[in-house]
C-alpha cells in the first residue's frame, strides 16, 4: 500500500466530533450522534485536520477530502439520504454552507403561516428531552430561526394560524416538569407570551382549530382538559358552555370546514361532531 492509499484508508476511521445535546441539526442515530456544527468555525477546524492528514495527497481538493471524511464513517449509520456531505464550495471562497435538518422528534407543533407563506414548527420530544427550537419550511429546506424570545421546551402542544390577527397561536403541551397552560403567538420574527385574563387548564394532546366564520381559535379536551370547550379572540380565552359536546378525549382531531362554516371533530371514541359557534 502506497502513502496515498494509506492516508485514504485512515480516513475511513477518521473520528467524528461528538456534539453536546442540541448543538446541531442532523439528528440522533443508533450508532452515534452526528450533528452539523456552526460554520465557519467547525469548517475551518475540520479543514485544518484534513489538510494536515492529507499533506502528501496534493491531487485531492478540499471538497473531495470532505467527502472522504464524512461519507465513509457514516456509511453504516442509516443517515438520511439527503445528508449534506458537500456544499460545492472549495472552502477558499467563503464558509461552507450546509443544509440544516431538524432533529427527529415526536409530537411537535406545526402550522402554516399564510402571511409569510411558510410552515412553522416548534418543539417536540426527542430522546427523553423536550425541544424548544423554531424551524420554518420555505419550500426547499428547513431553516432554524433564533428568535429573541421562545416558549419553554414542550411536546403534544397545538399550533394554528389565526387569520383575523395574522399570527400563529400556540397553546399548552407538556414537558418533563408537567403540563402547560400558557399561550404564545408567532409573528414571523419572534414569540410573544400572552397574559389572558382567563385561560384553559393545563393540558396536552388537545384538539385545536381556527374557526374562520367566527374568527376564534377553538380548543377542546385533551389530557387534563376534560370536556371543556375554549375560545381565543386574540386577547383572552372564554369558556363556552354548549348544551351538547363530545366526550372528553385526548389526541383527537379538529379542523375547520369553510364550505359549511363549522369545525369538524373526530374523537378516539369513533364519534364525529361539528361546532357551529354555539354547539
Amino acid at each position: 500500500m502506497n502513502t496515498t492509499q494509506s492516508k485514504l484508508s485512515f480516513l475511513k476511521n477518521f473520528p467524528l466530533r461528538q456534539p453536546t445535546p442540541g448543538a446541531g441539526a442532523l439528528g440522533n442515530r443508533s450508532a452515534g450522534t452526528l450533528v452539523r456544527e456552526t460554520m465557519p468555525k467547525a469548517a475551518a477546524r475540520t479543514k485544518r485536520s484534513v489538510l494536515q492528514l492529507l499533506g502528501g495527497v496534493p491531487r485531492l481538493r478540499w471538497s473531495q477530502a470532505l467527502v472522504g471524511v464524512v461519507l465513509l464513517p457514516i456509511s453504516s449509520l442509516s443517515i438520511d439520504p439527503d445528508l449534506p456531505f458537500s456544499s460545492g464550495s472549495t472552502g477558499a471562497d467563503g464558509p461552507l454552507a450546509f443544509r440544516e435538518i431538524p432533529l427527529g422528534r415526536t409530537a411537535p407543533g406545526m402550522a402554516y403561516d399564510a402571511a409569510r407563506q411558510e410552515v412553522v414548527m416548534f418543539g417536540g420530544f426527542n430522546g427523553g428531552n423536550g425541544l424548544d427550537d423554531t424551524w420554518v419550511w420555505r419550500g426547499g429546506n428547513w431553516i432554524r430561526l433564533q428568535p429573541a424570545t421562545s416558549p419553554p421546551d414542550r411536546w403534544s402542544h397545538k399550533m394554528v394560524w389565526d387569520q383575523a390577527r395574522g399570527e400563529i397561536v400556540l397553546f399548552g403541551g407538556t414537558r418533563n416538569t408537567g403540563r402547560l397552560a400558557d399561550t404564545w403567538t408567532w409573528n414571523g420574527t419572534t414569540w410573544t407570551q400572552k397574559s389572558p385574563a382567563t385561560s384553559p387548564s393545563a393540558r396536552d394532546g388537545h384538539a385545536m382549530a381556527y374557526d374562520g366564520a367566527r374568527q376564534r381559535v377553538v380548543v377542546f379536551g385533551g389530557n387534563g382538559g376534560g370536556e371543556e370547550t375554549w375560545l381565543w379572540n386574540g386577547v383572552t380565552w372564554t369558556q363556552a358552555n354548549p348544551a351538547n359536546h363530545p366526550p372528553g378525549s385526548a389526541s383527537s382531531a379538529l379542523a375547520y370546514d369553510p364550505t359549511r362554516q363549522e369545525c369538524v371533530f373526530f374523537g378516539n371514541f369513533g364519534q364525529t361532531w361539528t361546532w357551529n359557534g354555539a354547539n
